[in-house]
């Protein structure tokens, strides 16, 4: 190999030097962009201390995301879900959002949800080790893609007054129950007189019609997806008398507020005044009764499964997960991802956030954490736990969400808890309900 002159050595070190301080400020440049500061918005119904939990797992997770700011939208569901809609209207979204899975079929039709199967593929997130319902319904399109991540999942139990009973001389509640075993028990430990009842024998809480369908193994609507009203059935009638003979015919069980199902108020209520033997009602309400500065402190109670309905071999409830969405508008695609995967997806999210909502959706997360701080608390622990495992089927939804068409259940067959006739109200739900459906399909489907 020939010397190199003085000349030609300067040309070759002069274009390394050069070479390698641009390599230098292209390396500078990446860090640069990769501290980039990235703000997401994350909107959420709240209520207990909720927010301050979202606070604090993203404040820990924004720490070691110096790049990362994130803002909260709180409110309570209604009015989240009111801001939502106006927001959407006007393309202002949050990047990353929960919600009940009733509003992902208007969502997915209108092309706002960003597709998260790959991100979950990425995660390798192994669905089998959840309970099996939190995901059902979160796919959409011919691929059957996932649009939504589950955080928590719930069910409907049997809760009950143990003072009550003992003060009666009767068995607690067990898995041989039936309707008809609830129908004795709740006449029973009814306690009325001159017209005036001082201990109710059975409260139902949230959509007691829903309740009893599940119950029955009858369904409000034609499909997951829903496309028709099957109110007018003679299986669901049947049913909505069944429960509706508590209110009228035993007068075991008082008529709450109209919507009572969607709102606060109502037989959840009441069972913790104390003067309430048996409550149908959710698995939301362990932490409520639980609280030790809030909860219930004056009467023994425990949960048990859901009543048999007649002819069943295992008791049947229904429930829905509280899920997470990414907003297809979202500028940070994988930044909102890696958030949302941090919150819901983690172990870490779902033993820290799922449970201050209710019941993780991973099962080892509801086994684990979620036991030991709250079910083991319970007379018995396991009866959520196997519920959800077994006995639970996913509230159907379709273009309608909830606070259209249970609301517009929930006014009609207020009046059959007074006395309405059962059939003819049924047949106009069915018709008002068809005809809502068939409007948000004009308005809505693809």
């Amino acid at each position: 190999m020939p010397n190199l002159s003085r000349r030609n050595f300067l040309k070759v070190a002069g274009f390394a030097t050069t070479a390698a301080v641009a390599s230098r400020l292209l390396q500078v440049a990446d860090t640069v962009a990769a501290q980039e500061q990235v703000h997401l918005v994350l909107g959420a119904y709240v209520f207990g201390n909720l927010p301050d939990v979202f606070k604090k797992l993203v404040g820990d997770y924004t720490a070691k995301n110096p790049n990362l700011t994130v803002d909260f939208e709180f409110a309570d569901y209604s009015s989240f879900i009111d801001k939502l809609t106006t927001e959407i209207a006007a393309g202002t979204e949050p990047d990353v959002a929960m919600l009940i899975p009733d509003s992902l079929p208007k969502y997915y039709a209108q092309n706002l949800l960003l597709d998260l199967e790959n991100y979950l593929k990425g995660a390798k997130v192994d669905q089998t080790q959840w309970f099996d319902h939190a995901w059902e319904g979160l796919q959409f399109g011919t691929d059957q893609h996932h649009y939504a991540v589950p955080l928590t999942f719930d069910a409907c139990v049997l809760w009950y007054n143990k003072n009550l009973f003992d003060a009666a001389g009767a068995k607690y509640p067990d898995d041989t129950w039936d309707y008809a075993k609830l129908v004795a028990a709740a006449q029973a430990l009814t306690k009325s007189s001159g017209g005036t009842t001082s201990q109710w024998g059975l409260g139902i809480g949230w959509e007691p019609w829903y309740q009893f369908m599940e119950m029955f193994g009858v369904k409000p609507w034609d499909a997951q997806n829903f496309q028709k009203s099957a109110f007018d059935s003679a299986a669901v009638i049947d049913v909505i008398q069944k429960c509706a003979d508590f209110y009228v015919k035993y007068k075991t069980t008082p008529v709450e507020p109209p919507n009572s199902g969607l709102a606060v108020n109502g037989a959840d209520t009441q069972f913790m005044a104390g003067n309430m033997a048996m409550l149908l009602g959710g698995t939301w309400n362990t932490q409520t009764y639980l609280d030790p500065s809030s909860g219930i402190k004056d009467f023994g109670y425990d949960n048990a499964y859901v009543p048999l309905g007649t002819g069943k071999k295992e008791p049947h409830t229904v429930g829905q997960p509280n899920v997470f969405v990414v907003f297809k508008n979202t500028k940070h695609p994988q930044e909102a991802w890696k958030l949302l995967n941090e919150l819901v997806i983690s172990e870490n999210g779902q033993n820290t956030l799922a449970p201050a909502v209710e019941i993780p959706a991973l099962r080892s997360a509801a086994e684990g954490t979620y036991k030991k701080d709250w079910l083991s608390k319970l007379g018995h622990p396991d009866v959520q736990v196997v519920t959800m495992n077994k006995y639970t089927d996913n509230v159907q939804f379709g273009l309608l969400d909830e606070n259209t068409w249970m609301v517009e259940v929930d006014n009609q067959l207020d009046a059959v808890w007074k006395g309405a006739d059962v059939a003819t109200t049924c047949k106009s739900i069915a018709a008002k309900l068809t005809s809502l459906l068939d409007d948000a399909k004009k308005k809505y489907a693809k």
